[in-house]
């Protein structure tokens, strides 16, 4: 009985032995680190352009100082830039005439750019020196910003003249009489205009109208009759500091 003990002993540590060499082969292998790979996190859409859930905040992109810049020439908008939406303009106003006079007018026009005014203009005056003066006249022409608020304007005039001569006045026994001419004068101006809004605020520095061709010239006497005159009186009238106020749209 001994000898079958013996041999199932051996068989017993030869397995033990097998076991042990293929523990000691497999050990190395489970102890080895797994080669790390990269985590890759699923793509998230972006808040802002996310606008499938109409609940969730929308979440503003960060300001950056170049961004800030852009939106403050924006907000620093031309008076070109207020033109552009406007078609017409409508203004009055009051200016110096002449030496010791004064006049109003009123002013209408269409834009035919944001820089190009098709206007036509009424106007009335009186001076006292060096003769007295009355005037009522009409304009059709072109205001033309040549900068942002700088214009310069050309026109035709009609006016209708009324002039009294001041030696008539004081030496004319018979009385008052004057002379009434109708003609044709070119103008020019310079002035800035402003807009904020459809608020529009004007002056128009310097104008100047120049008779290039007389209609009528009558000499009109106290009792009514009339006569063409001796000579016509070729006289340019200066207007300045024009404040005009009025509207855009």
């Amino acid at each position: 009985m001994a000898h079958p003990i013996s041999i199932r002993s051996r068989t017993f540590h030869g397995y033990g032995l097998i076991a042990a060499a293929s523990l000691w082969v497999s050990v190395p292998a489970f102890a080895q680190e797994a080669p790390e790979e990269p985590v890759v996190a699923p793509e998230q859409p972006s808040v802002w352009e996310d606008d499938s859930d109409p609940i969730a905040p929308r979440v503003q992109p960060p300001v950056t100082p170049a961004a800030r810049t852009v939106r403050g020439a924006h907000r620093a908008r031309t008076m070109a830039d207020r033109r552009v939406k406007d078609s017409v303009a409508i203004s009055a106003g009051f200016c110096m005439y002449n030496f010791l006079g004064a006049c109003t007018g009123v002013q209408a026009g269409a834009y035919l750019t944001p820089n190009t005014l098709l206007e036509g203009d009424l106007l009335a005056a009186a001076s006292l020196l060096p003769d007295l003066q009355a005037v009522t006249s009409f304009s059709g022409g072109v205001r033309h910003f040549a900068g942002d608020t700088f214009y310069v304007k050309g026109a035709l005039r009609y006016r209708n003249l009324i002039f009294y001569r001041i030696n008539d006045i004081i030496f004319d026994p018979d009385g008052i009489d004057y002379t009434n001419q109708k003609d044709l004068g070119i103008e020019g101006a310079v002035g800035n205009r402003w807009q904020w809004g459809a608020f529009i605020l004007g002056v128009e520095w310097l104008t100047l109208t120049y008779p290039v061709l007389i209609l009528t010239t009558e000499r009109v006497f106290v009792d009514g009759s009339r006569k063409k005159a001796d000579e016509s009186i070729i006289k340019m009238d200066v207007r300045y500091l024009y404040l005009q106020m009025g509207a855009s749209f």
